[in-house]
């Protein structure tokens, strides 16, 4: 089994065991609807090496030579197939932990924990906000760099949610993270 994916299953395996030691520990399973990027809808693939383009451009030392430029590709957005976001996420006295696993914008597979505050604003809304650790990403294409380094790094990231309850069980939850994408989330409580 891949390395990463038996990682994943570990949220798992720890809500399932601490909902079942404390009524006190909310444990819920959540899974991405949709996705959608705020600003610019495309980045520069710098994965793949530049291509040879049929663009020409004038040189000082011949008459014409053909441009080698990278690919520019669309943020992942869209419906679930796209995001396959899954996580778990505990609650205990005002604080929640968050293990999630998601094709992120540049479609590679991210892991990730997020610790945050929960805020009740009411019977049926909570916003939360919080830090989360991530990994997956790649400096190159996050800061559009294409000297900048190809290894996927972990990294911090502010987080911002909401949720509204819909029925005890149901929630529908809106996050962000460094403000640059929104998720729209369905959480199960268990």
């Amino acid at each position: 089994m891949n390395k990463k994916i038996a990682l994943s299953y570990i949220p798992l395996l720890l809500a399932a065991a601490l909902s079942n030691q404390s009524e006190a520990i909310e444990a819920s399973v959540i899974v991405g609807l949709h996705i959608s990027h705020f600003g610019n809808q495309n980045y520069t693939d710098y994965s793949n090496g530049p291509k040879l383009t049929s663009k020409v451009a004038a040189n000082p030392t011949t008459d014409a030579y053909w441009l080698a430029e990278y690919e520019t590709k669309s943020y992942n957005d869209g419906a679930l197939n796209n995001n396959q976001l899954v996580g778990v996420r505990l609650e205990h006295e005002g604080y929640a932990l968050t293990g999630l696993t998601y094709k992120n914008s540049f479609y590679e597979r991210s892991f990730g924990f997020c610790l945050s505050k929960v805020f009740r604003t009411g019977q049926n809304v909570t916003f939360e906000t919080g830090a989360m650790l991530v990994t997956g990403y790649r400096e190159a294409m996050v800061m559009e760099d294409k000297d900048a380094s190809m290894a996927q790094k972990p990294v911090i990231a502010p987080m911002i949610s909401a949720a509204y309850k819909i029925t005890e069980n149901i929630s529908m939850t809106y996050s962000t993270m460094t403000m640059s994408v929104g998720i729209l989330g369905l959480e199960y409580r268990l």
